[in-house]
């Protein structure tokens, strides 16, 4: 039957088309409603709880939001399991030099990029500078979408320090992670300008870092040091920086990221 005058013609998204629909088919009614009918015809296997005895079935998705994970993990509960990607850790590159895997880092795929670190929280007689600190964890990919793909371009930048911060941080944690001993990381900062860029908790013992980008700490910064450690009542204390040769004690210790992931392997 002809459509009213005005009217737009009645589609019957339930008709299915005549033996060679052709062309005229496809212009009688929108695209999206036939294909998303005809979809649910197609003959798929039945797949149920069952199927998920059988080993190697198993999806893989990336994802670097994790707003996008928490829906994922709603809709697949008791099926997902969410497996974090660090960057290469020296441990696994032990026969390539330090500073090559700061400027290139590495993701073996795709991660959450950005970590946060929660301020330090006591009641101290100084006040605190209570904001969270954001670093890159693979230096070497923000290096790489900056253009950096030589270590003396690298070191002419002003913000340089913060990405040598953010490489140690991130070798320590995973170094960590590694041996199942999980930590709670927080920098500290005091409103008279004490800070430290690490505060950990490890087998009992509260340890206070400070990581330098220097081949020669100056004696200032072990002072800084010092102080910061004894303002949150440190066990023990580590200034980290690019020096060839370890000095300290047990207690106080100035050495390079290799030197301080022995020490706590030890």
């Amino acid at each position: 039957m002809a459509s009213g005058a005005g009217h737009p013609p009645r589609v019957d998204h339930d008709a299915r088309p005549s033996a060679a629909p052709g062309r005229r088919w496809a212009t009688r009614i929108p695209l999206a409603k036939p294909c998303a009918r005809e979809d649910h015809r197609l003959r798929r296997p039945p797949f149920n709880d069952r199927d998920r005895a059988r080993t190697g079935r198993v999806l893989l998705l990336g994802s670097a939001s994790p707003a996008l994970m928490h829906h994922v993990s709603d809709s697949l509960a008791g099926r997902l399991t969410l497996v974090e990607l660090p960057p290469f850790l020296l441990g696994e590159v032990p026969d390539i030099p330090l500073e090559r895997v700061w400027l290139y880092g590495g993701y073996p795929d795709g991660a959450v990029l950005l970590h946060r670190l929660p301020p330090f929280q006591a009641n101290l007689k100084e006040w605190l500078v209570k904001r969270p600190k954001y670093y890159w964890r693979d230096t070497g990919l923000l290096h790489a979408l900056l253009g950096l793909s030589e270590a003396g371009p690298l070191l002419a930048q002003p913000w340089v320090g913060a990405s040598w911060e953010g490489f140690c941080i991130e070798q320590i944690l995973g170094a960590l992670a590694a041996r199942d001993r999980p930590v709670e990381p927080v920098p500290f900062r005091s409103s008279d300008r004490y800070e430290l860029d690490l505060i950990l908790a490890v087998d009992g013992e509260r340890w206070a870092i400070e990581i330098k980008l220097t081949t020669r700490p100056a004696a200032d910064d072990l002072a800084r040091l010092r102080k910061a450690a004894a303002m949150i009542g440190a066990d023990r204390c580590c200034l980290i920086s690019q020096v060839a040769t370890p000095a300290g004690n047990d207690r106080e210790l100035s050495c390079s990221v290799p030197h301080f992931l022995q020490t706590l392997a030890s």
